[in-house]
């Protein structure tokens, strides 16, 4: 359909705004009418859908219009990672318990793609923090596979790996900065290049034998710049 065809549609409805997803050739397309009375924002579009904010009746509201392919890709399929969810609060030990709800989305999109967990061997719980009530525990990283790659791939397994190193020891930056950079006090037999390069071979070794939490390693930096910087003044 061309502008003109929508721009006739549009007066014919009575609305004032239009947004508009070409089509691919002559067919697909997409084509939404609204009123700028509900302060509309568009935030995504591509030719199967449209996603955007409004306000209705003092609320603001996310509304998503759909045009769906008219077949289902089949195939077989297989994701890993840091989902960074979990299906339940049986993947976690201590910290705050949710409620079900939270839960819901992340196990919709499983379900959703057709993918089942392999079984498992060792700890599962891949991330560890800590809180208030002390260490906690989250099954983060998994493995699924959809109906056809458990039916081809029958033998797949995951093995949870010892976790080296950790998130959460930061005195191994601090050990590995003063290794480079010397004493934290004034030192003029070092020229800075010197001080700068040294340190950045020292980062260097320390990041490969730990595992490292960037906003720790930011905030040990800051604190070993401040006092450096309180001894110069």
């Amino acid at each position: 359909m061309n502008t003109i065809s929508w721009n006739y549609f549009q007066v014919s409805f009575g609305y004032n705004k239009l947004f508009t997803v070409e089509p691919d050739g002559r067919s697909g397309g997409l084509a939404l009418f609204y009123m700028d009375s509900y302060d509309v924002s568009i935030l995504y579009f591509d030719k199967h859908m449209i996603d955007i904010s409004a306000t209705i009746e003092g609320h603001k509201v996310y509304l998503t219009f759909v045009y769906g392919d008219p077949f289902i890709e089949t195939g077989v399929w297989f994701m890993y990672g840091d989902f960074n969810e979990i299906t339940g609060n049986h993947e976690k030990i201590r910290g705050k318990k949710r409620s079900e709800t939270y839960f819901i989305a992340f196990k919709a999109m499983l379900a959703a793609c057709g993918m089942v967990d392999f079984p498992y061997k060792g700890n599962s719980m891949s991330w560890v923090g800590y809180c208030k009530s002390g260490k906690v525990q989250r099954r983060l990283d998994r493995a699924v596979g959809n109906e056809d790659w458990h039916q081809y791939f029958f033998h797949t397994n995951v093995e949870y790996l010892k976790l080296w190193g950790s998130d959460h020891r930061p005195d191994g930056l601090r050990d590995a900065l003063e290794e480079g950079w010397g004493p934290i006090e004034p030192d003029g037999n070092r020229p800075l290049h010197v001080k700068l390069r040294d340190d950045r071979r020292a980062i260097s070794r320390w990041k490969r034998a730990n595992l490292s939490n960037s906003e720790k390693k930011i905030a040990t930096i800051k604190e070993l710049l401040r006092k450096h910087n309180m001894m110069q003044t």
